[in-house]
C-alpha cells in the first residue's frame, strides 16, 4: 500500500512520511485559521458596525508588519526547534486565554477587535513557520517532489473549515440565536453580517437616491 500511494505521488521511498507530517501540519494550520477567521469576523460584527471592520484590517496590517519584523530578528539568534515549538505552544495558549475571556469576560469591549487582530496575526506566521521548517528539512530535489503533496494540505483545508459552519448553520442552536428578520422574514448569519449588513447596503443605495 505505501510503495502504491509513493508511486502514485511520484515520491521516492522516506519522502512519504516526512511530506505527511508537513502535509498535516500545513492542513491544520490553515483550517484553524480560516475556522478562526470567520468566527472572528462574525463576533467582531456582533458588537461593531461594518464599517469599523476596516480600521481592524489596518491595524492588523501594521502590527503583523511590526511582529514579523521582531519574529526575523529573534529568528537569528534562536535555534529553529525551539523557535517553532515556542511559537505553536504560545498560539495554543492564546487560544485559551481568549477562551476564557470570551465565556467569563464577553463585556470586554477590546476582546472581540483583539482576537480579530490575533487571528491576521497567526495566519501569516503559523504557515510560514511550515513551509520554513519544510526548507529545513528537505533538500532541493526532495522539495521538488514533496511540496506539491504539501501544499495539498493547504488546499484541502476548504472542507475541513466550512464542515463547523454548516453543522452549525443547521442546528437549533443557529435557529434561536438568529431570530428570522421582520420585514423580510430571513434569519441574519451570524457568519457574514446577513441581513445586518444586506440592509445597510440598501439604506446607503436609498440615500443616494
Amino acid at each position: 500500500m505505501k510503495r502504491w500511494i509513493e508511486r502514485a505521488l511520484n515520491v521516492h521511498p522516506g519522502d512519504l512520511g516526512r511530506g505527511t507530517l508537513l502535509c498535516s501540519s500545513l492542513f491544520l494550520v490553515i483550517s484553524a485559521y480560516k475556522i478562526g477567521g470567520v468566527a472572528s469576523a462574525a463576533l467582531f460584527l456582533s458588537r461593531f458596525q461594518a464599517k469599523q471592520l476596516a480600521y481592524a484590517d489596518i491595524s492588523s496590517a501594521i502590527l503583523v508588519t511590526l511582529i514579523v519584523a521582531g519574529y526575523v530578528i529573534v529568528a537569528r539568534r534562536v535555534h529553529l526547534r525551539n523557535l517553532l515549538v515556542g511559537s505553536m505552544l504560545f498560539f495554543a495558549a492564546n487560544c485559551a486565554v481568549f477562551w476564557v475571556l470570551a465565556h467569563r469576560f464577553s463585556g470586554l469591549i477590546w476582546l472581540f477587535p483583539a482576537f480579530y487582530i490575533w487571528v491576521k496575526i497567526f495566519g501569516v506566521l503559523a504557515p510560514t513557520q511550515i513551509w520554513t521548517l519544510a526548507n529545513y528539512v528537505l533538500t532541493t530535489r526532495e522539495a521538488k517532489r514533496v511540496f506539491g503533496m504539501v501544499g495539498g494540505g493547504g488546499v484541502a483545508h476548504a472542507q475541513a473549515a466550512a464542515a463547523p459552519g454548516r453543522r452549525w448553520r443547521g442546528s437549533p442552536k443557529a435557529s434561536k440565536a438568529n431570530p428570522p428578520d421582520a420585514s423580510s422574514g430571513r434569519r441574519s448569519s451570524p457568519w457574514t453580517g446577513g441581513t445586518v449588513w444586506k440592509s445597510r447596503r440598501s439604506a446607503s443605495r436609498v440615500s443616494r437616491q
